[in-house]
């Protein structure tokens, strides 16, 4: 069953990861994965509040909000992304580059709000997936 609703939607990506894993073994990228992945969970663990759904993989956060008040799921969408580059500003990698006088390794955030087709399980206690958006 698909169901269409004005969604607000935050993304999070490590920039140049890719840059980054050519040049890093195979162990030094995975703890750095790891490191964000820590990072954008303690982040959502303190900011947890209107999110409908989220999905982490690898270098990337995808960030659902749908409420009626498209306004306060911004607000929320915007105190979130402050709070993860934050976190991910002060970890240990960017620490550790900043000691050695290199630059910082940065994160790409964008904020989005649009119609959005999602599907539902008939297992009330599943999250929406988005299925297809349109912007608006």
């Amino acid at each position: 069953m698909s169901k269409k609703v004005t969604a607000t939607i935050l993304f999070v990506d490590i920039m140049n990861s890719m840059e980054i894993a050519n040049y890093w073994d195979t162990r030094k990228y995975n703890d750095f994965i790891n490191e964000f992945q820590r990072a954008m969970l303690r982040g959502i663990t303190g900011y947890s509040l209107g999110i409908r759904s989220l999905q982490l993989k690898g270098d990337e956060l995808v960030v659902f909000y749908a409420s009626s008040d498209i306004s306060q799921d911004v607000a929320r969408a915007v105190d979130l992304a402050k709070a993860l580059k934050i976190l991910w500003y002060t970890g240990r990698t960017n620490f550790e580059r900043i000691k050695e006088g290199k630059k910082i390794l940065d994160l790409g955030v964008g904020i989005n709000t649009g119609s959005l087709a999602t599907k539902y399980s008939l297992d009330q206690t599943s999250l929406p997936v988005p299925v297809a958006s349109s912007p608006s």
